[in-house]
């Protein structure tokens, strides 16, 4: 039997949720790293733009390249998935680079998955989200595959949207919308910056 996705929205950001293994990417021509990956690099205290600048990850379409996070993010590794010259990234392109990383997300044996849908916020990022879901359950469209906790980190103005989205594909019997648990009190007062 084919594995189960089970989608869990938070409006935590990547770096914050506990998970196997975060998911960023990056364009090839996009310096410094931007978004999520500006997030992560940030949090790694430079080490994708040390990377970047020693030519060791590229952002070269169908590049991966595992990081462990040493404990500054919450999941014990990063992944980097390269998405190639943003100038020729389109629809198809989007299909591809998230089909390529859940293969990988697969292959490692991981459980569950922290990822921001692709897009620059608002519409752009809900109509990311089939995209999504359709390569996560393709790269779990084979036997005795495990269930994959994916985590999709949204802000908070963009997650009725993406739970509607979530809910109009969850049609197939192989994905399941779970609620986020609670977060605990303290951390809102872990950190008066609120990062």
């Amino acid at each position: 039997m084919s594995g189960r996705l089970r989608v869990t929205l938070e409006v935590d950001p990547i770096e914050r949720v506990d998970c196997d293994l975060a998911l960023v990417s990056l364009f090839e021509d996009v310096r410094p790293p931007a978004g999520n990956a500006g997030r992560a690099d940030w949090r790694l205290c430079g080490l994708l733009s040390e990377l970047l600048a020693h030519g060791q990850l590229a952002g070269r379409e169908g590049e991966a390249t595992l990081v462990a996070t040493a404990g500054r993010i919450a999941a014990p590794v990063l992944l980097c998935v390269g998405l190639g010259p943003r100038s020729g990234y389109d629809a198809a392109a989007l299909e591809r680079s998230l089909c390529r990383a859940f293969e990988r997300i697969v292959a490692l044996g991981v459980h569950s998955v922290a990822l921001a849908p692709p897009g620059r916020g608002g519409a752009d990022v809900v109509q990311g989200v089939r995209p999504l879901l359709v390569a996560a359950l393709a790269a779990l469209d084979a036997p005795d595959r495990p269930a994959l906790q994916v985590h999709l980190c949204v802000d908070a103005a963009e997650e009725g949207r993406t739970r509607r989205e979530v809910e109009r594909y969850g049609h197939s019997r192989r994905l399941e919308l779970v609620a986020a648990p609670a977060a605990p009190a303290w951390r809102a007062l872990a950190r008066p910056d609120g990062a």
